[in-house]
Parts: C-alpha cells; sequence; structure tokens
C-alpha cells in the first residue's frame, strides 16, 4: 500500500471509530487530530524508507525495518498511552494508531521477522532495492492489490476534501486538525 491507501484508508478506520465511540455515550469528538492520523499512517514508511533504501541500501535495501515491527508501535502505544494519562493530550497515541494500521495495512504478518523483531534476531531480511521505485510504479498500474487500496484511499480523502470544502471547513482543518462536523455520515 501506498500513501493514498495507507493515509486514506488509516483516515476512514479512525474516523468509523470515532464514531462508534462517540454513539456509545463517550465524548470524543474533537479530541483527535487527523493531521496526526495521515503521519502516523505513513510514519514506518517515513522513517523506513530512506533508512532502509537509501543510508542502508548496500547492507540491506529493505524498507520494511525498525519502524515496521510490532516492538515500535508498542513502544509508540505506551509513551502515547502515559501522555494521555498525565497530560490529556492524546497526539502520540494517535500516531502510535496510524503506526499499527500501517502494519496492518503492509501485512507484516506476512514478515514474521521484521514484525516480531527482535524475537528472531536481530537482522532484518536484506532485499535487492536497485529498482524499487521502478517495482513500486509497475504494481501500482498491474496489480489490483497495489492500485485498488489506492483507489479506495483516494475516495476517502476526497470525501474529506470535498466535505471540508462545502462546510468551509478547510483552512480551520489545516490549522487544527479537527473534524466538527455535525452530521453522522462518513466525513
Amino acid at each position: 500500500m501506498l500513501l493514498l491507501g495507507h493515509t486514506g484508508i488509516t483516515y476512514a478506520v479512525v474516523r468509523t471509530a470515532e464514531k462508534l465511540i462517540s454513539h456509545s455515550g463517550r465524548k470524543i469528538s474533537g479530541l483527535i487530530d487527523y493531521r496526526l492520523v495521515f503521519i502516523g499512517a505513513i510514519l514506518p514508511d517515513i522513517l523506513d524508507k530512506p533508512l532502509g533504501h537509501i543510508f542502508l541500501k548496500d547492507t540491506l535495501g529493505n524498507g520494511r525495518i525498525f519502524a515496521h515491527t510490532l516492538l515500535f508501535s508498542l513502544l509508540l502505544f505506551l509513551i502515547g498511552l502515559f501522555y494521555w494519562v498525565k497530560a490529556k493530550r492524546p497526539g502520540i497515541l494517535v500516531l502510535a494508531i496510524g503506526s499499527f494500521l500501517h502494519l496492518v495495512f503492509d501485512s507484516m504478518w506476512a514478515l514474521p521477522k521484521t514484525l516480531f523483531w527482535p524475537a528472531y534476531g536481530w537482522s532484518f531480511p536484506q532485499m535487492k532495492s536497485d529498482d524499487y521505485l521502478w517495482q513500486v510504479l509497475l504494481r501500482l498500474v498491474t496489480d489490483p492489490y497495489s492500485y485498488v487500496p489506492e483507489l479506495i484511499g483516494g475516495f476517502f480523502l476526497l470525501t474529506l476534501l470535498r466535505e471540508l470544502s462545502h462546510k468551509k471547513q478547510l483552512k480551520q482543518f489545516l490549522k487544527t486538525g479537527k473534524l466538527l462536523f455535525n452530521n453522522d455520515t462518513l466525513s
């Protein structure tokens, strides 16, 4: 999954969870900074792709390393939980949720040596990354497992953008990351 898939589908999952929790009687609307949802959704790639494909290209050539581990998401979650309990600041917790969903959408269970690092040893699988970008682009136009999530994520992002524009809240959203819609449709 790439940028649109990760960000759009993560947004839809978090927004749906927010609405379900709100409907159960707990007031959480307005607590989530969706800018952090978007960053969390791609945080493992932001950290691992440059590290694995540029800096460690000769030794690893793998863009799924440290931040694609359950340990990374768990540490981020525990730090976020600490800040939530101590200061009622959910920001890092939101990043952790986005980061964890990234692992789910990347099907990291298929790479247990990475997902459960360091349980299977301290090294990560090595991959050939000479033509990494070309392989990604080729899959994006030929493989439904690549382009379908991008189309779905793009749809959710366009729906959000349309809703923000229609309600004249785009500027406010960019400033605060908050969604302050009064209706219950998936926005």
